[in-house]
């Protein structure tokens, strides 16, 4: 048994959307915002409330770091792995078996991505109409919009640490190139999220 490296970079080919999960937390700074922008506007819709309705949306669901800028949970790989590797691999690669076998090195990746030049704090994010897209969702019998961050021309690069006992290159590298095509990654995938991989051994 031996931990092994290996490097990837993730190569975005359709728009990469972030949801980051603090929206849904009630009791989070950005999330009592966004709720109560949300709550403005179901009662007294303008175009005003709307345009700050989408910028709450926006704050609260990118993945923002001082140092990094945007960035990606690395994460998504892993939880990627951990749901394909048994329909690829077969018997033997469970969710428990890959989780226990594979590890990123960091828990966050940074993002490059078109227009990112022009970004220096999260609010060229937020007040940028370039980095939002509206995503309409069913509730009950009404679509409501809902403000998405979107990257274009994206990618992001990670380490993995794994057991080569349990996996080999070859195995990890089919499954990292599937999930990514196929799979995709961060929101409303695979119709957004979809990118080809270039995975190096070390």
């Amino acid at each position: 048994m031996a931990i092994k490296t290996l490097k990837a970079k993730v190569n975005g080919f359709s728009p990469l959307l972030q949801n980051n999960p603090r929206s849904i937390n009630p009791m989070d700074p950005l999330g009592k915002i966004d709720s109560a922008a949300a709550k403005t506007f179901r009662s007294n819709k303008t175009d005003e409330n709307f345009i700050d309705q989408c910028r709450a949306g926006i704050a609260v669901r990118i993945f923002w770091d001082d140092d990094l800028g945007i960035y990606v949970p690395t994460r998504w790989v892993t939880a990627a792995l951990a749901k394909k590797a048994y329909s690829l691999l077969g018997k033997g690669y469970s969710k428990d078996a890959v989780r226990s076998a594979i590890f990123t090195i960091t828990d966050k990746a940074k993002l490059t991505y078109d227009g990112m030049n022009n970004v220096k704090t999260e609010h060229d994010i937020i007040m940028n109409d370039k980095f939002q897209t509206l995503i309409f969702q069913k509730i009950g019998q009404v679509k409501v919009p809902k403000a998405m961050p979107i990257f274009h021309k994206w990618s992001f690069e990670f380490e993995l640490e794994y057991d080569d006992s349990i996996f080999d290159f070859g195995q990890i590298k089919k499954v990292l190139e599937y999930t990514a095509k196929y799979g995709g990654y961060g929101d409303f995938r695979p119709t957004y999220g979809r990118a080809l991989i270039e995975v190096i051994d070390e």
